[in-house]
């Protein structure tokens, strides 16, 4: 049976190790997703491999693509500016013309900014939160038709959910917010069958730790370790509900 995926921030960091996570199965997978950057991914990395498979390469990844390939999966990817709801709305609506059901929904995209609560601009405010919170609630609450027993929606949330990460206030406090959104979501959806687990990360090696030290790297999370958790949870029994899982790195 082919299974659809979602994946918002699809192009690199946890969204991509979760596509290529998904894509390295024998399973079908059909994957949607979306970045704001993707249409540059795609003029500069584009490559077909065969008229129903096309996918946004990285550099650093194309080998890993090409062993990974399956004419049974397929990749597509939009630009989508999360900060604009109708291009998501958009996004949304012309998934819900192509299937009948969303098998797995994970709300990815989201921003790291560092700042003072009260000297930071108002802009930066206003952009931690359309990004890490209302990108997964348009987007869910669009996708909601093709909702139904046997979806899974996985939140990407953060450690910073839970506790005010020293330096990125209003970053906490959008993820905060998402992890609100998150239960919320859980009381809604779970008595429809509809499964919804978040996940809450330390530090994982992602473009908001590219300029951090070669020391730094080697000890925060690999963004596969979250795929992973993703694709574990996903295959447990179906009258299984994980609700939430925290992951840290090791003495950081």
């Amino acid at each position: 049976m082919t299974k659809n995926i979602v994946i918002s921030g699809v192009t690199k960091g946890i969204g991509e190790a979760i596509a290529l996570k998904f894509l390295q199965s024998s399973e079908t997978y059909h994957i949607f997703g979306f970045a704001k950057t993707a249409q540059n991914t795609i003029s500069n990395h584009y490559q077909t491999f065969k008229a129903d498979f096309e996918i946004a390469l990285h550099p650093y990844s194309i080998k890993e693509y090409r062993d990974i390939y399956n004419q049974n999966h397929s990749l597509h990817i939009d630009s989508v500016d999360v900060q604009n709801r109708d291009e998501i709305r958009q996004f949304a609506e012309k998934l819900n013309k192509l299937y009948q059901q969303t098998h797995i929904l994970v709300n990815n995209v989201g921003i790291y900014r560092t700042g003072s609560l009260f000297k930071e601009s108002d802009e930066q405010w206003h952009e931690l939160f359309k990004v890490n919170l209302d990108a997964a609630y348009y987007l869910t609450k669009y996708l909601y038709p093709t909702f139904g027993k046997g979806t899974h929606i996985f939140n990407i949330c953060s450690v910073a959910s839970k506790e005010i990460v020293k330096d990125a206030p209003s970053y906490s406090i959008s993820k905060m917010a998402f992890y609100g959104l998150h239960k919320a979501m859980v009381q809604e959806l779970e008595p429809l069958g509809i499964k919804v687990t978040a996940i809450l990360p330390g530090a994982v090696h992602t473009d908001s730790w590219k300029d951090a030290p070669p020391a730094i790297k080697d000890v925060i999370l690999p963004a596969q370790d979250i795929a992973n958790l993703v694709w574990n949870t996903y295959h447990l029994a179906p009258q299984s509900m994980v609700k939430e899982i925290e992951i840290k790195p090791l003495n950081f």
